[in-house]
């Protein structure tokens, strides 16, 4: 409910001033969230062994590809309005790169904090197991 409210008070905030303060407040506390959630993830399964890790690494991924769904759903409003108009504003003579996406934005979180760490134990586990974890060679789900 927390983020509703958020949303709600960040598109009618009173002056343009207030909603782009708002705005950027309530996507950098997202980007915040979901760092520390991958980054959480990441820490678990540094403790787990290799023959496990390929099993916990898809269940973790339904998870979070599931969150993105529904937080694209949730966000759907400030996406369209304040997420749209600060990608198209030019920063520095190119679209900006540093405001991307609600879905965008999980997985390149996923990509650093997650998948770029563990890659190699993910790719020796499931050549040990035969198993393959999600996400690999652009298999998704």
């Amino acid at each position: 409910m927390r983020g509703y409210n958020a949303v709600f008070e960040c598109q009618t905030a009173g002056s343009v001033l207030d909603r782009y303060v708002e705005g950027r407040e309530l996507y950098y506390r997202l980007e915040s969230y979901l760092k520390g959630v991958a980054t959480a993830v990441y820490e678990e399964a540094g403790d787990l062994p290799d023959g496990s890790i390929v099993g916990f690494y898809n269940e973790r991924w339904d998870l979070w590809n599931h969150a993105a769904k529904r937080n694209r759903g949730l966000l759907r409003y400030f996406e369209r309005h304040w997420i749209t108009r600060e990608m198209a504003k030019p920063k520095e003579g190119a679209n900006r790169s540093d405001i991307c996406e609600v879905v965008d934005l999980h997985m390149k979180l996923w990509v650093s904090t997650v998948f770029e760490p563990l890659k190699g134990r993910l790719n020796r586990a499931g050549q040990e197991h035969g198993i393959k974890a999600k996400g690999i060679d652009g298999e998704s789900e």
